[in-house]
């Protein structure tokens, strides 16, 4: 017989809400938000840090990918190729952040 409010009940309930980062294993209880990301405050990351806005959203390895793409493509313009390989970059980051937060949102 389980009473209502009871602590198993709220566990339940609290982890409808998000969900697991890791499979079972170590590290399993690591959770995020679902439905915390702002698209706003995405593209605003995203602006000022190539990645920033992914990392924001939960998507670290293509955080990690576009910032370093970032970071050698900015590396690169002084050969001039660098530049529009860099903001195709950033407009990317910007584009995709905004439209991941959305979905989860």
């Amino acid at each position: 017989m389980q009473i209502p409010g009871a602590p198993e009940e709220n566990a339940r309930k609290s982890r409808s809400l998000f969900r697991e980062t890791k499979p079972e294993g170590a590290y399993s209880d690591i959770q995020i938000p679902l439905c915390m990301a702002s698209p706003l405050l995405a593209l605003i990351l995203s602006f000022f840090i190539p990645g920033l806005g992914q990392f924001y959203t939960g998507q670290l390895l293509k955080a990690v990918g576009l910032f370093l793409l970032a970071a050698i493509f900015a590396a690169l313009s002084g050969v001039l190729i660098g530049i529009p390989l860099y903001l195709i970059v950033w407009v990317y980051s910007m584009y995709d952040a905004f439209t991941a937060a959305k979905e989860m949102g």
